[in-house]
């Protein structure tokens, strides 16, 4: 009986030199027959993670009793425990697996066939996370080709030949060009809800500007910092940034916010340039919530990560950022 993650489950299904038992603990006598189920299987079936959400009907059954009782075709093959970590001692396993029960947060892999998948759509308050693919082999040409072509695109940005947008276009055009990559792969793998929600924050931006909120905002500031120090004023604009950073995008944060710093800097007879940079900072210095950076947003989907984590750590990262930087940019004007 072994515990390990997905991607080694799947190595050992590809070892060639251990014979997986199947989920009921019966292994097939004719090792030919084995051979062949087993290849049917790699064809037709597929690993499927699932989240368990409060109220599903699943909460509170054992893996024992899942197996007993397959649903929607699925075979459970095993449970993974949410992270607890005020309580460590939850997460130790400290008794017989098969009498694990579920709860909401936790996770649960099955095995279904491929037509099936559907099927679990239909389970009430239970996501599906995403279908684990077999891992495939790539030969020894193909990694040593998209090794370097990794290396190309950096030079070219590091270097300032291309930006790093176009870099990165060239780069998975020479990726799909020597097949390194398949394009139907890459639109599988892109998590399109993360694409959405960056994009519906630029209106935002857009929506202020158009309805003379950012002209509102730089009236007042104005009128605020008029009768404070320099080192306030880019202080001011430097948190205000980033706290407008962590509702929306960085794009449109600075869109918003460099003419109202050029504005204020102008207004108080100072250089615009350490404002300007208080905006630019600002705006990518925002780590204490994972909605206003695309980084903090993707490491937020992927991770277990939850809001807090971000305030906690990141808004201390973010509070020395802000003090070390506006006592940089200070000593500019």
């Amino acid at each position: 009986m072994l515990m390990c993650d997905v991607d080694t489950l799947k190595k050992l299904q590809d070892d060639k030199n251990i014979t997986i038992i199947d989920q009921y603990g019966k292994e097939t006598e004719d090792k030919k027959e084995a051979e062949n189920n087993l290849d049917l299987a790699e064809e037709s079936l597929s690993l499927i993670e699932l989240l368990i959400l409060p109220g599903s009907s699943l909460i509170g059954r054992t893996l024992k009793q899942l197996r007993q009782n397959p649903f929607n075709n699925a075979i459970p093959i095993a449970i993974k425990k949410r992270r607890n970590i005020r309580n460590t001692r939850e997460r130790l396993i400290r008794k017989n697996i098969q009498k694990i029960s579920l709860k909401p947060g936790d996770r649960l892999l099955v095995e279904v066939n491929k037509k099936n998948i559907r099927s679990l759509e239909e389970i009430e308050n239970v996501v599906i996370l995403r279908e684990h693919d077999s891992k495939t082999i790539a030969s020894p040409r193909k990694k040593i080709l998209s090794s370097a072509i990794l290396l190309v695109v950096i030079g070219l940005a590091a270097s300032g030949i291309l930006s790093i947008l176009v870099s990165a276009i060239t780069g998975v055009a020479l990726l799909l060009l020597f097949r390194c990559l398949e394009l139907s792969d890459v639109y599988h793998r892109i998590n399109w809800e993360i694409i959405f929600l960056l994009a519906g924050m630029i209106p935002l931006g857009v929506a202020m500007s158009n309805t003379g909120a950012d002209t509102w905002i730089s009236g007042f500031l104005l009128h605020f910092l008029q009768d404070h120090s320099h080192i306030f004023s880019i202080g001011s604009i430097f948190l205000i940034t980033m706290l407008l950073s962590s509702v929306i995008s960085n794009n449109a944060t600075a869109i918003i916010m460099t003419p109202i710093a050029i504005a204020v800097a102008l207004g108080l007879d100072l250089s615009m340039k350490p404002f300007i940079l208080a905006v630019l900072f600002g705006a990518n210095f925002s780590f204490f919530t994972p909605i206003g950076y695309q980084t903090n947003t993707l490491i937020y989907g992927m991770g277990f990560y939850k809001f807090k984590h971000f305030i906690v750590i990141g808004g201390v990262l973010s509070i020395i950022l802000w003090i070390v930087g506006t006592w940089m940019l200070s000593t500019m004007v």
